[in-house]
């Protein structure tokens, strides 16, 4: 489980850690950096891999979902944020522009079937497997 953010958190609280290796905020650095790693990183999804957890997902080198339990989705722009890890630049990548736009400004959730019909992961599998 990874909770996207402490949102009674204070602004301040949230902005003063310095900025990671690449120059860049703690999160997206970490992002950065897990995508240049030079090992193979593999997300294994069942269950809700929303926002923050979607947005490793997208950084990671391969990704497979439970096709029954997996939920994927960018909700930010459904609640009036912007999302913070990348997921502008990575999806179009790898769903295309159009289907890209879809996830990000429709903020609804994507079934592990529909995730690997989109492209969004490489595949999902039955529960049990």
């Amino acid at each position: 489980f990874l909770n996207h953010a402490d949102f009674a958190a204070g602004l301040a609280d949230l902005t003063a850690m310095p900025p990671g290796p690449t120059g860049l905020p703690q999160w997206p650095d970490f992002l950065v950096r897990l995508t240049r790693a030079p090992v193979v990183s593999i997300a294994l999804i069942r269950g809700r891999a929303t926002g923050n957890g979607s947005e490793i997902t997208l950084a990671c080198d391969m990704s497979f979902a439970s096709r029954e339990k997996t939920i994927l989705s960018q909700w930010e722009v459904g609640v009036g944020m912007v999302a913070g890890g990348g997921p502008m630049a990575r999806l179009p990548q790898l769903i295309g522009r159009n289907r890209a736009l879809e996830v990000l400004l429709g903020s609804e959730d994507i079934s592990g079937a529909q995730a690997e019909a989109y492209g969004y992961v490489n595949r999902s599998l039955p529960d049990a497997d």
